[in-house]
C-alpha cells in the first residue's frame, strides 16, 4: 500500500503544482466547454521524462494513427487508437499519460476525463510530441518526420478553430486587410517583437505562428524558444494556404447545396447524373 502511495503522490503533486501555474481562461468560447483546457489533466513534457525516470511502469499512450506512430514516437511508448482507450482494461492501472501530435488537444482532453471517472490515474502530455521535441526528448524515426511535427494544416487548423487553447500570432509588417476574415482574432506582431508580445502570463496555450505564405516559420521558431517560450506550431502555407482552403469548402458547402436543392425538387431520381436529374419533373 505505501508503494502504490509514493507511487502516486508525485502525479498528483505536479498536477497541483501545475494547476497553480497556469490560469485557466475566464470564458470558454461557445460550443467548446468540454474542451475547455483544464490544467490539473496536463502534465509537461520534462517532468514525464523525469517521472519516467523513476516510475518505469508509467504508461505512455500514443493516440495517433498507425502511420504517424510509425514515423516518429517516444520510445518505450505504445500505440492505442484514441476511442479504445477507455475500453483497454490493461491501461486502468495507471498511471497513464496519453500523447497526441500536440495540435489538437481537445479530443484527449475528453478521453483523459473519461479515464478519471473511472479512477485511472490520467493525464495529457501537453503540446504532445511537438513539445517532447522541444524538449530534446528522444524521439524513433527520421529527422524530417520530427521537424514537421509542429506543422498545422490548414484543415487540421480549420477543425478547431476558435479553440480557447489556440494564439494565432500573424508575423508581418502590416496587416493584411483579409485577415480579420480569414483569421478571425488573429494578433499581428513584427518579428522582433515576439517573445515580448507572447508574454502575458495567460492559461496553456498553443501558439499558431502565421507567415503570409509560409515563409521563415524556422527563424521565428528559433527566436521563440530562445526567449523560453514553447508549444509553438506554424500554419503550413501561411494565410494564403488558409485562405485557399477556406474557398474550397465554400465551393464544395455551393456544389452540396445545389445538389440538395436539385434532389428535394425531384424525389426519387438521385441515382440519375445531375445533369439530367430533373428532365421530367414535370410530368
Amino acid at each position: 500500500m505505501k508503494t502504490q502511495a509514493a507511487r502516486i503522490t508525485p502525479l498528483i503533486f505536479f498536477a497541483i503544482a501545475l494547476g497553480l501555474v497556469f490560469t485557466a481562461p475566464d470564458k470558454a468560447k461557445p460550443g467548446v466547454a468540454e474542451d475547455k483546457t483544464d490544467p490539473s489533466l496536463l502534465v509537461g513534457a520534462e517532468y514525464v521524462q523525469r517521472y519516467k525516470q523513476r516510475n518505469p511502469e508509467v504508461q505512455l499512450v500514443d493516440v495517433r494513427s498507425v502511420r504517424a506512430f510509425q514515423r516518429a514516437h517516444i520510445p518505450g511508448s505504445i500505440h492505442v487508437p484514441l476511442s479504445l482507450v477507455p475500453h483497454k482494461s490493461f491501461l486502468q492501472s495507471g498511471p497513464v499519460i496519453l500523447v497526441g501530435g500536440g495540435a489538437n488537444p481537445g479530443p484527449l482532453l475528453r478521453i483523459c476525463r473519461k479515464l478519471r471517472q473511472k479512477g485511472v490515474q490520467a493525464s495529457v502530455l501537453w503540446g504532445g510530441l511537438a513539445r517532447w521535441r522541444e524538449s530534446g526528448g528522444r524521439l524513433t524515426g527520421k529527422r524530417g518526420d520530427h521537424q514537421a511535427l509542429n506543422e498545422v494544416s490548414p484543415a487540421a487548423y480549420y477543425r478547431q478553430r476558435g479553440r480557447e487553447y489556440w494564439r494565432v500570432l500573424y508575423v508581418g509588417d502590416k496587416r493584411p486587410q483579409e485577415l480579420d476574415t480569414v483569421l478571425p482574432g488573429a494578433e499581428i506582431a513584427q518579428q522582433d517583437e515576439l517573445a515580448p508580445h507572447l508574454e502575458d502570463g495567460a492559461g496553456p496555450r498553443l501558439i499558431l505562428l502565421v507567415t503570409r505564405k509560409g515563409e521563415g516559420y524556422d527563424r521565428l521558431e528559433s527566436a521563440l524558444r530562445a526567449e523560453g517560450i514553447a508549444n509553438v506550431f506554424c500554419l503550413r502555407g501561411g494565410l494564403t494556404a488558409y485562405a485557399g482552403h477556406l474557398r474550397a469548402r465554400r465551393n464544395i458547402e455551393k456544389q452540396e447545396s445545389n445538389q440538395t436543392a436539385i434532389r428535394s425538387e425531384c424525389p426519387g431520381r438521385v441515382e440519375r447524373s445531375l445533369s439530367d436529374a430533373c428532365t421530367g419533373c414535370g410530368e
